[in-house]
């Protein structure tokens, strides 16, 4: 891969997943609800403070119930290693850094964390808190050591409720 080319495709994923969640959102209306922060792959902090967590924002009133209580980590890549939620995994883990920094991310914004993961030639997953997402779909894995419920992104988008 070209030196650079992870962040551009970062980037790319991270708009069409906020282009689906304002047709999620709207209803197959609009496709302009949601976009990535300004922060987004930086720390986007002023003078110390962190100003913005996650890689989604709601650029609508339409948007505001999802990104004022959940904090929206996006990221796809070859090796997201999601076996590592079963089995021992290295601390450089790019799956358990995720989560992780995910969830250090919605303490500090005082949200939940909603991760959305696409690995290489696999579907789009939703990762969240089982807690905050009770399913009764077979079409869903619970991870008890994180306390994690994995689901498809368009499963989700039809079961989930604000």
């Amino acid at each position: 891969m070209k030196k650079g080319r992870g962040k551009r495709k970062g980037s790319s994923f991270e708009r069409d997943i906020a282009k689906e969640l304002s047709l999620w959102i709207s209803k197959e209306v609009r496709n302009d609800i949601f976009w990535r922060t300004h922060s987004s792959g930086s720390l986007g902090t002023v003078g110390g403070r962190r100003l913005e967590y996650g890689d989604i924002m709601a650029i609508d009133d339409l948007g505001k119930p999802l990104t004022d209580n959940w904090n929206i980590e996006c990221r796809c890549g070859r090796c997201l290693d999601t076996r590592h939620l079963i089995y021992p995994a290295p601390k450089n883990s790019s799956i358990i850094q995720l989560i992780e920094e995910g969830m250090t991310n919605a303490r500090l914004s005082w949200r939940k964390s909603l991760w959305i993961i696409k690995e290489h030639a696999k579907p789009i997953m939703v990762m969240c808190q089982h807690k905050e997402f009770q399913t009764t779909s077979f079409e869903s894995v619970y991870f008890p050591k994180y306390d994690l419920v994995i689901i498809s992104f368009d499963l989700w988008k039809k079961e989930f409720k604000l």
